[in-house]
C-alpha cells in the first residue's frame, strides 16, 4: 500500500487520496492496466494509469508492506530527470544520484532503477525523489526483493 504521495500530483491526479492498495493506485496497478482497454486503441487515455507534477518540486512516497521483507531496489517508469533520490528502509538511509548524469527528454518514458547495496528487510519504507527541471511524469512503481 502507498500510504503517503506527498505533494499530491498538480497536474495528472491519482484516482484517490490518502492510503492506495497496491491494485487500485495508478502507480501500482499493472495487473488491472494491462488487461484494461487501451489508450492506443482510443478506448483509454494514457492518464487513466500515471500521475503527474507539473512543479519543479521533490516527491516522497511511503509504501506499507502487509508483513517485512527483503527490499532490494526500487523501479520506476516515468518521464522526466529526477537529479536524485533518497530511500530509508528499517531506519537506513541509501541516497542515489545516478539520474543526474543525464537529462532526458520530458516527453521520454524510461526505467529507472534505485539498487539498494544490500537488501534491507522491512515493513515500510520511504522513496523521496528530488525536484525535476522540468515537469514529472511516474507511470509505475515496483518494490523489489532479491
Amino acid at each position: 500500500m502507498i500510504d503517503t504521495l506527498a505533494p499530491p500530483p498538480d497536474w495528472v491526479k491519482n484516482r484517490a487520496t490518502g492510503a492506495v492498495p497496491f491494485d487500485q493506485g495508478k502507480l501500482t496497478d499493472r495487473r488491472r492496466a494491462v488487461t484494461a482497454p487501451s489508450a492506443r486503441l482510443g478506448k483509454s487515455d494514457w492518464t487513466d494509469w500515471a500521475v503527474g507534477y507539473g512543479e519543479n518540486i521533490p516527491v516522497r512516497l511511503e509504501v506499507r508492506l502487509d508483513q517485512p521483507h527483503p527490499v532490494s531496489a526500487v523501479k520506476f517508469w516515468l518521464c522526466g530527470s529526477p537529479r536524485g533520490a533518497a530511500i530509508t528502509a528499517d531506519g537506513r538511509k541509501f541516497r542515489f544520484n545516478e539520474s543526474a548524469k543525464t537529462a532526458y527528454s520530458p516527453d521520454d518514458v524510461r526505467e529507472v532503477v534505485f539498487t539498494l547495496p544490500e537488501p534491507v528487510t522491512t515493513d515500510r519504507l520511504t522513496v523521496e525523489l528530488d525536484a525535476t527541471p522540468a515537469r514529472l511524469i511516474i507511470a509505475e512503481m515496483e518494490v523489489w526483493g532479491p
